[in-house]
């Protein structure tokens, strides 16, 4: 694993993500999409993958199975809570998609895309470089 210059930012922009999953997961549905196209299955799947393949990049792979548990956990206590409110409904369903996209980042952690961070880093430092001189 590559080591990043831009670790702490790259850190807190993946718990940006985590508070931004936790605030659309609590806060009041707004969607006007019909639930028979399950869409929103869709978004779960996606949004749990990708914070997950951005901390995927983030750890060593011997730790990428305490990402698969946490995350997973996230998901499980996200709907629990749901379930709780009054304008939220639990969705076993959406549990499952979550899981999936956390399951699918982890294994994608075992390919080359690992590798998005360390190139968009570059990206970033040598745009900074150009524009100061």
């Amino acid at each position: 694993m590559q080591k990043l210059k831009l670790y702490k930012l790259w850190f807190a922009l993946g718990i940006a993500q985590i508070f931004i999953i936790i605030y659309l997961s609590l806060s009041p549905g707004t969607s006007s999409m019909p639930s028979i196209l399950h869409v929103d299955k869709l978004y779960h799947f996606l949004a749990y993958m990708m914070v997950t393949l951005w901390f995927v990049q983030l750890c060593e792979q011997r730790l990428h199975w305490i990402l698969l548990v946490s995350f997973i956990l996230l998901g499980v206590v996200m709907e629990i809570i749901q379930g709780e409110l009054g304008y939220r409904q639990f969705d076993f369903v959406d549990m499952l998609a979550n899981a999936a996209g956390v399951a699918s980042a982890v294994g994608l952690g075992r390919t080359r895309i690992v590798r998005l961070l360390p190139v968009l880093e570059c990206y970033v430092l040598v745009g900074a470089r150009v524009k100061n001189r």
